[in-house]
């Protein structure tokens, strides 16, 4: 799902650069839809999956799993874009993507079982 959310990166970063009041450079345009893609979009997309596939009942503690949920992701890649700025990506054991698999296993399986009781 990443990949495809990765289709609106263009247009994103475009959206940011023209329309806004503020200046912002290239770079932090860039990095902002990278934000926005994988961490905003497709989390959205495998949620939405999901509800077709399984056909969960949609309830406000779902509505507060997937917000918690996209917050986290957007926190993490915050942190892991403007705050730690890994040196050596090789040695990094934990890095955005394996962490984004665990953030939505866990919220999925949440999910599952606060609709099961």
């Amino acid at each position: 799902m990443a990949y495809y959310s990765m289709a609106a990166f263009g247009y994103i970063r475009e959206f940011l650069l023209i329309n806004n009041n503020i200046i912002m450079s290239d770079d932090n345009a860039r990095e902002l839809a990278f934000i926005i893609s994988p961490f905003v979009i497709a989390p959205i997309l495998v949620f939405l999956a999901y509800k077709l596939v399984f056909n969960y009942p949609k309830s406000k503690i779902t509505l507060l799993i997937v917000l918690f949920s996209i917050l986290l992701l957007v926190l993490q890649s915050c942190y892991f874009f403007f705050i730690a700025k890994p040196i050596d990506d090789a040695n990094l054991f934990l890095n955005l993507y394996t962490i984004w698999q665990v953030i939505m296993a866990l919220a999925l399986q949440l999910i599952f079982k606060s609709n099961k009781s």
